[in-house]
């Protein structure tokens, strides 16, 4: 696997953008030598920044041998979501930037190839773009999202609620509730959802599962651990054979059709 970090400038954003992308390498053990690998988008979490899930997490180890190429963008602290104070990030993670990395990269276009997955902001971040962008993510996961921003939002000391949303009644209008999105969808890509039996995000994650079920098969796991790497880390290989699972469901399907 190799290492870049990428600067580009962003039209959306109206500035310099980087991000960072683990790409896999020919010849490494179940590497596709056809190069149409799948695409897994890693979101960070609030007051942190793309370099995140390198830092702290074991995703660079585990996905050292997969044909996936690995993205992780910035989305300072706007919860990936178009804010009312105008910085289109939802628009830079699944219009600008999936076209980015199809010009740059072999990768597939197959939507159910692509992944995107976070934690706690990134982890609603994942849920908002996966859900209003099926055509562009195939599949969502999720590590103790922010489910209800309406609620946490009110609790931000250093992020504007006013800046981020706007009101109540533009978040609901957008799609940004999580809760009322769900309520209005009728197809839903493959979702997973895990959270800390210790994490203060728990109670909005078993109220926001609870919702999701009703319209949708889920997988949702809890496990010890409060709102950080060390709780989220055992449930990353999880994901990743879960990803893997549905990429070679994918190629066997491709390999019956006439």
């Amino acid at each position: 696997m190799a290492w870049a970090t990428l600067s580009f400038e962003s039209k959306t954003l109206n500035r310099p953008e980087k991000i960072e992308v683990l790409i896999p390498q020919y010849g490494f053990k179940g590497q596709d030598q056809k190069g149409d690998f799948g695409v897994l988008f890693v979101l960070h979490g609030l007051h942190k920044d793309r370099k995140e899930w390198l830092l702290d997490s074991q995703l660079p180890f585990l996905t050292r041998e997969l044909p996936l190429l690995v993205v992780m963008p910035s989305g300072s602290n706007g919860f990936y979501i178009n804010t009312a104070n105008g910085y289109h990030y939802m628009d830079y993670i699944c219009r600008e930037l999936p076209a980015f990395i199809k010009s740059m990269f072999p990768v597939s276009r197959d939507p159910a190839d692509w992944t995107i997955m976070g934690e706690s902001m990134g982890g609603y971040g994942s849920l908002v773009c996966g859900f209003h962008f099926p055509e562009v993510f195939g599949a969502v996961a999720a590590f103790s999202p922010v489910t209800d921003i309406l609620k946490a939002s009110e609790n931000f000391s250093d992020v504007s609620f006013e800046d981020l949303l706007g009101s109540r009644e533009r978040a609901s209008e957008l799609g940004f509730d999580l809760f009322e999105l769900v309520r209005q969808m009728d197809h839903f890509p493959p979702v997973r959802i895990c959270c800390g039996t210790e994490d203060s995000l728990l109670p909005m994650n078993r109220q926001f599962v609870k919702v999701l079920k009703e319209k949708c098969p889920v997988h949702y796991s809890e496990g010890p651990g409060g709102h950080d790497f060390l709780c989220w880390n055992p449930e990353i290989p999880a994901v990743l054979s879960w990803i893997m699972e549905r990429r070679n469901e994918i190629r066997k399907q491709e390999e019956v059709k006439p």
